[in-house]
């Protein structure tokens, strides 16, 4: 150092640090983990947030942070007309209180809707009048107050032919194809008669949201499935059958296929003399609850759920119990916990199967349980946006 040098004075320039110099995987780390209404309210405060949160590799992000803490809520929804409740409450599956209140973004013919399905963030329905059912379709996240709706068909005869409203019965599936990073729709058209199951083979198309549009699948439907429930799980759209006691039928999103499975034997023996048989998701398998609503003061319940076991798929006995409530079964939350409306349908019990504890929701009115949903920013950008999800945890 210079003689010179040494005589200058040391001056310490103190400057803040800004949210700003951190660095982007930071950033990203944080606004994850925030609820997906800040994160809205985020996309405002400078151009590199918004393009950020618009991301769909942050979206990504965004829903496995919203899997990882197991925030599930259960979105109820209007069952029957009522001109005083057409929105749906949303119910948190941590201490099953209501949190908010959504309003159905779009009309129905009666003020009540169908749902159809609940895949990483988005929900899928429709409206619950005979005369549209399958036909209207819409995708739904509500918490970003986005919506689509799913217009047009490869079949619009189909859709349109009102004089035939009777005979044609559209069945919808919903899930998402990981490969494609796709939100997909499936809907089957099935064509009955004094025999119920037609001559005519269904006509078989599946909606893509990436593309936006319908296109005819050559798939052999092995039979008639029961339109009213359904279950997504690693890919597939389980129902029950329809003209037959036995069977579950199955179409996969990645390969475009159905299959069927038989029920359990001792399902099989029961079902349509005194069983209500229910098909749902537990924890991520596919399961079946059947109801005895035949025994006086109790309702044995017995749920089985298909799971793989040395290389074979088999069904294997989850539970057998006596509940202390009559009721019919809707769902399974996402912990695992069963949800049931009572018989007179004015109520929704939480009942744990594993140690017999129920709770009372309390009068839900018009309302039903029938999906689970957790937070996300899908559809968040134009209504488009897809993204891939990084391991499992569908809904």
């Amino acid at each position: 150092m210079e003689d010179h040098e040494r005589d200058l004075p040391i001056i310490l320039i103190h400057r803040t640090a800004s949210f700003q110099d951190l660095p982007t995987c930071l950033v990203t780390s944080i606004l994850s983990r925030l609820p997906a209404k800040t994160l809205i309210s985020c996309t405002s405060v400078n151009k590199s947030w918004y393009a950020l949160i618009k991301n769909p590799k942050f979206i990504s992000i965004h829903l496995n942070q919203s899997i990882k803490n197991g925030n599930h809520y259960l979105l109820l929804t209007p069952e029957y007309y009522s001109k005083k409740s057409y929105y749906c409450p949303l119910i948190s599956e941590r201490d099953f209180t209501e949190e908010s209140k959504f309003e159905i973004p779009f009309g129905t013919c009666h003020n009540a809707v169908r749902v159809y399905g609940s895949c990483n963030g988005l929900i899928c329905l429709g409206d619950q009048c005979p005369n549209n059912l399958g036909r209207d379709i819409h995708l739904w996240n509500p918490f970003v107050n986005k919506h689509k709706h799913i217009q047009s068909s490869c079949y619009v005869d189909l859709l349109t032919n009102f004089k035939d409203l009777d005979k044609i019965l559209p069945v919808i599936g919903f899930g998402f194809h990981e490969d494609d990073c796709d939100f997909r729709v499936l809907r089957i058209f099935f064509r009955l008669d004094k025999n119920y199951l037609g001559d005519l083979e269904p006509r078989v198309e599946v909606y893509s949201s990436r593309s936006d549009s319908w296109r005819r699948v050559s798939a052999n439907v092995p039979r008639l499935v029961n339109h009213s429930k359904r279950a997504f799980v690693n890919g597939s759209v389980y129902w029950l059958a329809a003209n037959s006691k036995e069977w579950i039928v199955s179409f996969n999103f990645k390969n475009e296929v159905f299959e069927e499975f038989k029920l359990p034997a001792s399902f099989r023996h029961g079902v349509g003399r005194r069983q209500i048989v229910v098909l749902m998701e537990f924890k991520g398998l596919v399961s079946v609850c059947a109801f005895d609503l035949t025994v006086i003061g109790s309702e044995p319940c017995s749920v089985w759920v298909r799971r793989e076991n040395g290389g074979s798929v088999s069904w294997f006995e989850q539970f057998n119990v006596v509940l202390k409530v009559k009721g019919w079964p809707l769902m399974f939350t996402k912990s695992g916990k069963l949800i049931m409306r009572t018989i007179d349908e004015t109520k929704l019990i939480l009942y744990d199967l594993e140690n017999l504890e129920f709770k009372d929701f309390g009068n839900i009115g018009s309302f039903t349980a029938n999906v689970s949903c957790m937070e996300s920013l899908s559809l968040f950008e134009d209504g488009n946006a897809v993204f891939k999800q990084a391991g499992h945890g569908f809904e």
